[in-house]
């Protein structure tokens, strides 16, 4: 099993604090991490209610952060190649949710960490 929150603190690490060699820094701020945050929080909300298997219908609301996680990646200052790893990051990490309340939960506390981890190391408000 892997460490979620070591994970996190290290993808914060390599890409919002530390340039990489490729130099794909990401110029995201906290406030847009924290939005697409809340938009995860309302389905765990959601999902604490429900079995081990997830309904079709919550399922769904998980795919759908794909596409809000989409929109604030277009939305970020510099919406290139930079951007595009926060995005490249999660998108993976969605796809393998599935109907899995466990893989959504891990999911969560995984973004909740490179909120406070990106907070915590002087990422931009």
């Amino acid at each position: 099993m892997t460490d979620i929150v070591k994970d996190a603190e290290n993808f914060v690490k390599e890409k919002f604090i530390n340039h990489t060699p490729k130099g794909d820094k990401i110029d995201f701020t906290t406030s847009q991490i924290r939005k697409f945050l809340s938009s995860v929080n309302r389905i765990e909300n959601r999902v604490m209610a429900e079995s081990e298997t997830l309904s079709d219908d919550i399922a769904n609301e998980i795919r759908y952060l794909k596409i809000m996680l989409a929109y604030q990646t277009g939305r970020a200052e510099k919406a290139k190649k930079e951007t595009r790893a926060f995005y490249n990051e999660l998108i993976p990490k969605i796809d393998k949710i599935g109907n899995s309340k466990k893989a959504f939960t891990e999911f969560a506390r995984y973004v909740e960490a490179i909120v406070a981890y990106h907070k915590f190391y002087g990422g931009k408000d």
